[in-house]
């Protein structure tokens, strides 16, 4: 398949993203880089076909924010390495794509008193 040009608007790149996000958190330490390549990927579909008008989209604040949510939590984990020996019981887990009812399955198991549950997860 022929590589598409990128489209006009405002391109993105992964490290930019990555120091928006150390500089939300003060953190440096990404863990493990096998994320890098894919966001890499993920960003150039973006460029070649997003036409963004900005690089504060709420789509590429999104990326960002996941982004400072890996650095927090591979700061906690540093922090508090016991955190790696719990066990936990998971009953299920709601998997959806959008529209397809797993907000409405998620209200419905947490209306139940007989279940403990998260009442949101994003």
């Amino acid at each position: 398949m022929p590589t598409r040009k990128a489209v006009p608007g405002v391109q993105i790149h992964a490290a930019a993203l990555m120091d928006r996000a150390r500089k939300m958190t003060g953190l440096t330490d990404f863990g493990d880089p096998w994320f890098v390549q894919p966001l890499e990927g993920l960003i150039g579909l973006i460029n070649r076909e997003g036409a963004l008008e900005s690089d504060d989209t709420r789509g590429v604040r999104v990326m960002v924010k996941c982004l400072a949510d890996r650095l927090n939590l591979v700061d906690y984990v540093k922090r508090h390495p016991k955190v790696r020996d719990e066990k936990l019981a998971v009953a299920g887990i709601i998997f959806a794509h959008g529209r397809g009812g797993s907000t409405l399955t998620q209200r419905l198991l947490t209306a139940s008193p007989q279940l403990t549950t998260a009442h949101w997860w994003s």
